[in-house]
């Protein structure tokens, strides 16, 4: 029998917790944790650009970090209405990722 041992994004314990907390962690079909509505190198990439501390590399890569982050809130809006019901919204995202940065 084998046993699938699902592949983890590089988080601290707390920023796992305070993700998953969100809704904003998932497990592909490959058993790999990522960003709701995000691939496993979408992810990486988000969150590397988010430790980012080079402003220079920061500006060249703000144009593909807006369009993953676009896509996550919205992939987790729907996630969420599919939860709740369909008439039901989701709580503005800006507020989780500002803490999200805190919290990594």
């Amino acid at each position: 029998m084998h046993v699938r041992e699902d592949i983890l994004l590089n988080l601290s314990d707390l920023s796992r917790r305070f993700l998953t907390s969100a809704g904003a962690l998932a497990i592909d079909a490959d058993g790999e944790e990522i960003l709701v509505g995000l691939t496993v190198s979408e992810s990486d990439f988000f969150l590397m650009f988010q430790d980012q501390s080079d402003a220079k590399e920061r500006f060249c890569k703000m144009p593909r970090f807006q369009l993953l982050m676009e896509r996550h809130l919205i992939a987790r809006q729907l996630a969420q209405q599919a939860k709740s019901g369909a008439g039901a919204g989701l709580k503005c995202c800006d507020d989780t990722f500002g803490a999200m940065r805190q919290a990594v």
